[in-house]
């Protein structure tokens, strides 16, 4: 395994993960650069939106808010995540498997 110490910084988490499964974002066809670029974006979407719409910092919600998000927005936001974590799932399965061999 590998250890990683996490300081809340969820982008550097992500490149820290795809590092470690090998998964390769920056080689191969148009394509599949442009769909790990929108992983990285919507990443980068879920963290800021956790952070401005969301309590977990002890803020009122209704002083805080410039625009109050939607349930929506909620489904949203748990269907990209769950796209992105079954995702890299998927890679850390198919590496330990080949690693086991």
């Amino acid at each position: 395994g590998t250890s990683y110490k996490h300081n809340g910084n969820i982008k550097k988490l992500y490149k820290e993960v795809f590092r470690v499964l090998e998964v390769d974002t920056a080689n191969g066809e148009d394509y599949l650069k442009q769909i790990f670029s929108g992983i990285a974006s919507i990443i980068d979407g879920l963290a800021c939106m956790r952070n401005i719409m969301g309590n977990v910092h002890g803020k009122e919600e209704e002083k805080y808010f410039r625009y109050k998000p939607r349930k929506y927005h909620a489904v949203l936001a748990v269907n990209l995540a769950k796209v992105v974590s079954g995702f890299v799932y998927s890679v850390w399965e198919e590496k330990d498997k080949k690693d086991k061999k």
